[in-house]
């Protein structure tokens, strides 16, 4: 029975021995796949996943201004065009009310001459239409009447050009900020033409001497260049004109902005496609690294709780060997075996311990979590993953979906393992020690005997 017993505990320490092998094996390759992981979702958050959210939210903002600047300033170019469309009209009415007098004075030496023709014995007033004046045998009344009907059909040309030239081009685009310009402009037209009939009822043969020289004619000039003065509205056209140049400063230095916007993306990109690793470059654009880092991330992180998980198994399998002859833990006690194989979450640790290496473990996740809703986000933004297609919209979200997946059975199976190791360290502490053969505990079989 002794070369039994050699044996059985040869094959144990050799199997004990293959155990920790395997241990430091699967711990080695957790080491380097939880390491690596966790610095490569370091450098995917803040050298390519936030540099990214930036420069879309830079851009989207940078062209969300640019088509506000362009609108307001198609506005402001419309309000200058239509405003330098309504002061030639006014400038047309003005200088049609300042050049009054002279047709007027050509239509007074016609009236003379009918005048004239209508006193002379041989004219046939049969032969003409009846004129609405009378006679211009009572001249001084008839002349009044035509120079009346001369001034009223003058100033209706003036209204209507008005109306057609000032008033419809502001109220198509809907200026209510000059309507009472626009009410001024028809006043200060019917105060000029009463303006004129008032000087010709006033003297009603003025006509007689009615030239460039008399008080009436300088009268109307200057009434004319009153209306002019008052109604010109030079200063509102130029402030319209400041203001559109001023939104095409501000056009162009959106424009210089989304350059600098293009650029920063430009050496994103550069920098990550010649970024070095042992298998080579990495070769991808910014916009492709963001989708495909994050599966990555899950599948490292699967395999690195999946080797976790074995280490657990191993050093439960380690300590059970170890502890088989000691039950109560008085020479190889838990600490011991927690030195001879530590574990990244031990648990043998105290609680809090082991929740802030399950914290640290999960620093992929969290960064994964907050590629999801970055990338979720980006989406809202036009062009920020350019040539996508809806297909690859559905295609990536369901891989996203299953990387996130990933973390979730990775973490399950590490907390399933912690917790079944205590589990079992109980139960290991419960099972009483049985040599080889079947045989009772050291000494049992001498005292035996002796109690019978």
């Amino acid at each position: 029975m002794a070369d039994g017993d050699k044996d059985f505990e040869k094959a144990v320490g050799e199997h004990l021995k293959r155990v920790y092998e395997r241990y430091k094996s699967n711990v080695k390759i957790f080491d380097a796949t939880h390491i690596g992981n966790i610095v490569l979702a370091v450098i995917f958050l803040f050298a390519v996943l936030l540099p990214y959210l930036f420069i879309q939210i830079d851009d989207h903002q940078t062209s969300q201004e640019l088509e506000k600047a362009s609108v307001e300033i198609h506005q402001k170019e419309a309000r200058v065009e239509a405003y330098r469309k309504a002061i030639a009209g006014l400038q047309k009415v003005f200088q049609a009310v300042l050049d009054t007098p002279k047709p007027l004075q050509g239509l007074i030496q016609s009236l003379e001459e009918q005048a004239t023709e209508a006193k002379a014995p041989s004219s046939k007033q049969n032969d003409r239409t009846p004129d609405p004046c009378g006679s211009p045998k009572d001249i001084d009344r008839w002349m009044e009447c035509r120079i009346q009907a001369f001034i009223q059909g003058r100033f209706s040309q003036y209204r209507r050009v008005l109306r057609e030239e000032v008033a419809a081009p502001l109220e198509r685009l809907n200026l209510k900020e000059l309507n009472d310009w626009k009410a001024h402009v028809n006043a200060g037209i019917e105060r000029v033409r009463d303006d004129f009939q008032k000087e010709i009822s006033e003297n009603p043969r003025f006509w007689r001497t009615f030239d460039k020289e008399s008080p009436i004619y300088q009268k109307m000039v200057e009434a004319a260049n009153r209306f002019w003065a008052d109604h010109q509205f030079e200063a509102v056209g130029q402030k319209m004109k400041e203001e559109a140049a001023l939104l095409r400063t501000a056009i162009h230095g959106i424009q210089s902005k989304q350059e600098q916007i293009k650029k920063r993306n430009d050496q994103l990109n550069d920098r990550l496609k010649n970024f070095k690793t042992r298998f080579g470059k990495i070769g991808f654009e910014v916009s492709q690294a963001v989708l495909i880092l994050p599966m990555i991330l899950g599948v490292v992180f699967l395999v690195a709780s999946s080797n976790l998980c074995d280490s657990i198994r191993l050093r439960k399998s380690f300590q059970k060997l170890s502890q088989r002859n000691d039950p109560a833990k008085t020479v190889i006690t838990d600490r011991e075996v927690a030195l001879s194989a530590p574990l990244w979450i031990d648990p043998l640790d105290p609680s809090q311990k082991r929740n802030s290496r399950f914290v640290i473990l999960m620093i992929p996740a969290g960064v994964f979590v907050v590629a999801l809703v970055t990338i979720f986000y980006c989406w809202t933004i036009p062009n920020a993953f350019p040539k996508f297609t809806p297909s690859d919209y559905w295609m990536y979200t369901a891989l996203l979906l299953v990387s996130a997946g990933l973390f979730i059975f990775g973490f399950l199976r590490v907390l399933a393992e912690v917790r079944s190791y205590a589990d079992g360290s109980e139960a290991i502490e419960r099972i009483p020690q049985v040599p080889s053969g079947g045989e009772s505990p050291q000494g049992s079989s001498e005292m035996e005997p002796k109690r019978s």
